[in-house]
């Protein structure tokens, strides 16, 4: 009992606080705006990320990590559309099988292509990590994710490389279906420091569901963007929730750049 009224007293406070930064935030947009009358408003992402945060406030934290992932899959459409998808691609075959209430996810990754240069050396150890989202919802929280062997080069392949994924999870239930997706992170490998994150692809499982064993997808790489006002929205939720803070540290991680890392500063990691 002592124990879950410190809970209480240290989780109540901080939502509260959160819920009075994001409305004073709100309060201030109004005001802008209020002095400005020329601004159209029906285009302007200040008043769209106000509306986000009013709205994400009362959603629970699985409903707010379906949404982020329905916004996130249509925002990568739109940026390989607009030529934003510069890191490479991902190609490999998938396949979802229906089997008694769940289903079973194969994957296999084959290789990567067009890598950028992320070692001073110009190369790349790349290996791709394979995770079922939105992870951290009642839904998910129990997959695994998989991780690829470390290959050195720009077009990397990975032979033998399969992925099997059993999936309690009946589709037609959800209220967000597109957002329960596969995404192919890929990674530079640093032995002398964290990792580099090259980029990701997100793939709605629907699309596997008719998909023949020896179809191939070929997806365009991108870095997620990190200023999203939903993306914001989570940042502060992970103030007062486990698993939204556990996904925040894990998508913070998510930048990156095509700058390689300079030797001098691979030597201090060393120390």
């Amino acid at each position: 009992k002592q124990w879950y009224q410190r809970r209480v007293r240290v989780k109540i406070p901080k939502y509260y606080r959160c819920v009075n930064v994001a409305l004073k935030r709100v309060m201030g947009l109004l005001v802008d705006h209020s002095q400005n009358l020329q601004v159209h408003i029906d285009n302007n992402t200040d008043l769209e990320h106000m509306k986000h945060i009013l709205e994400c406030l009362s959603e629970s934290p699985d409903e707010l990590l379906y949404r982020y992932f329905d916004r996130e899959i249509a925002a990568q459409e739109r940026k390989i559309e607009e030529g934003w998808a510069n890191r490479g691609t991902v190609s490999f075959t998938a396949r979802l099988v229906p089997q008694g209430a769940g289903m079973v996810l194969n994957v296999r990754v084959l290789r990567c292509d067009s890598l950028p240069k992320m070692d001073t050396i110009g190369s790349c150890d790349a290996f791709v990590k394979l995770t079922i989202h939105p992870k951290y919802t009642k839904e998910l929280e129990k997959l695994k994710s998989y991780k690829t062997k470390t290959v050195k080069n720009l077009n990397p392949e990975f032979p033998e490389h399969n992925f099997t994924q059993t999936i309690s999870l009946d589709f037609s239930s959800l209220t967000r279906p597109k957002a329960v997706c596969l995404q192919f992170a890929v990674w530079d490998e640093d032995f002398y420091g964290p990792d580099d994150f090259v980029g990701e692809a997100l793939i709605p499982l629907e699309e596997f569901l008719h998909a023949t064993p020896s179809k191939v997808f070929t997806r365009p790489l991108v870095v997620p963007d990190l200023e999203d006002g939903l993306y914001c929205v989570l940042k502060q939720r992970a103030v007062y929730n486990g698993p939204i803070k556990k996904f925040v540290e894990l998508r913070n991680k998510m930048t990156s750049t095509n700058a390689p890392r300079s030797p001098r500063k691979s030597f201090l990691n060393i120390l």
